[in-house]
């Protein structure tokens, strides 16, 4: 579960890093690409509330997730 919540700060970090990316170089392609790394993000971090009582579904969102994020 401890690598699991890492996973997850570092993917919230990531997307920290795009958005102000975003804002700061006004890349209009990375804008467009912003609500889609939310929403893997919000994703992967419901799969990590889910886990707590169903592992294998809170898994399986936190990968997909994560996948997305850095696809």
């Amino acid at each position: 579960m401890g690598l699991a919540i890492g996973g997850i700060i570092a993917n919230w970090l990531a997307v920290l890093i795009f958005y102000l990316n975003t804002s700061l170089n006004y890349d209009e392609a990375s804008r467009t690409l912003l609500p889609f790394a939310i929403i893997s993000v919000l994703v992967a971090t419901i799969g990590l509330i889910i886990a707590t009582n169903n592992k294998k579904i809170g898994g399986v969102l936190i990968i997909i997730g994560s996948i997305f994020l850095y696809h």
